[in-house]
């Protein structure tokens, strides 16, 4: 397959799988909310002060500023030297498209388009993001692995092996394909064929050099414990009964989980984690979908001010590679959280 073939298939109207991951989030969401009662529920929320969503609106934004940096590590590693602020405005561009399109494929795409790729980056820069995905689920399984081991908090005892057993598998497949993966491609593809170069290119967007992963890794250590900071701050608001060792131990798997592809932004995937990892350690079903709905509300608030970012030359790149107006962003496929 030629790059422009390549690049023909980026496209950002509604797939049929866009219908099964609604169905999936729809249904999760009735089933969960109907074990729930509702009165405690509210009054959960309802306990949430002006000063906590503004502290978890700030630590969101610090998240996403640092994931905008480590963005641009991928982008550097394929040759797109960019300015910043142009980096920032089509990560927060590409938030906005996440969630009022209702999920992360589409924004990662459109962000990849944001930065304005010459002729022959296009695919390279779709490839940073994917890059930029797998290794932020590296550090994140590396996280949720080492604090299980460490800490053990016994609430998650009866799940520590399979939790355990799965984060190591998972890691170790991912590192892997990360490190043996494009020496296979650089070994047997034939590099007389034309489309091979542009296959060669996808590749430079996984990293090897050693200070761009320990950069990007560093980056990504951070924002995850950014991440978890948050969930620190929401079981204060809700009266969750967490203590920091269970956050640590518990946390990285619910957002491991809900990454996976099977529902929108990972709405429903997500409530559904926190009950079964957070109900061992004693917290009420009704505190776990409140630390769902809280985490839309935050994500949601913040990715509105993507809005901001759009500039005409954004909206005109994506549109001639989407082949529909920037507006109808509801139009953009997704399907899982920002990792």
């Amino acid at each position: 397959m030629t790059e422009s073939n390549t690049e023909k298939k980026i496209s950002f109207h509604r797939k049929p799988s866009f219908y099964i991951k609604a169905g999936v989030s729809l249904l999760l969401l009735s089933v969960i909310y109907a074990s729930v009662s509702w009165k405690p529920l509210l009054s959960r929320l309802e306990s949430v002060s002006l000063q906590g969503v503004l502290t978890l609106i700030v630590l969101y934004c610090a998240g996403q500023f640092l994931s905008a940096l480590k963005w641009n590590v991928f982008i550097s590693s394929v040759g797109m030297e960019r300015p910043f602020s142009s980096v920032l405005r089509a990560y927060f561009f590409g938030m906005f498209v996440n969630v009022f399109g209702f999920g992360t494929l589409g924004g990662d795409l459109a962000r990849s388009l944001a930065i304005r790729p010459a002729k022959g980056e296009r695919a390279p820069a779709v490839a940073t993001v994917i890059a930029y995905r797998i290794h932020g689920l590296c550090v994140l399984l590396a996280i949720g692995v080492s604090s299980l081991i460490i800490l053990r908090p016994p609430g998650l005892e009866p799940l520590y092996r399979t939790l355990v057993t799965g984060g190591i598998l998972g890691l170790l497949a991912l590192c892997l394909g990360w490190w043996l993966g494009p020496r296979l491609l650089e070994r047997f593809l034939p590099k007389d064929k034309k489309w091979a170069s542009t296959v060669f290119r996808l590749v430079s967007a996984f990293p090897r050099e050693r200070g761009q992963i320990l950069k990007a890794s560093l980056i990504s250590f951070v924002f995850h414990n950014i991440q978890l900071a948050m969930h620190l701050v929401m079981a204060k608001e809700l009266l969750a009964p967490l203590t920091p060792a269970e956050i640590y131990a518990a946390v990285p798997f619910v957002n491991i989980g809900s990454s996976v592809p099977i529902s929108i932004m990972g709405v429903g995937v997500r409530e559904g984690l926190y009950a079964v990892l957070f109900s061992p350690l004693g917290v009420p079903t009704e505190i776990s979908v409140a630390f769902g709905a809280l985490w839309v509300l935050v994500t949601t608030l913040v990715s509105a001010f993507g809005a901001v970012a759009i500039t005409p030359e954004m909206r005109r790149e994506v549109e001639s590679e989407a082949g529909s107006p920037v507006e109808g962003t509801i139009s953009l496929d997704g399907n899982c959280p920002t990792m």
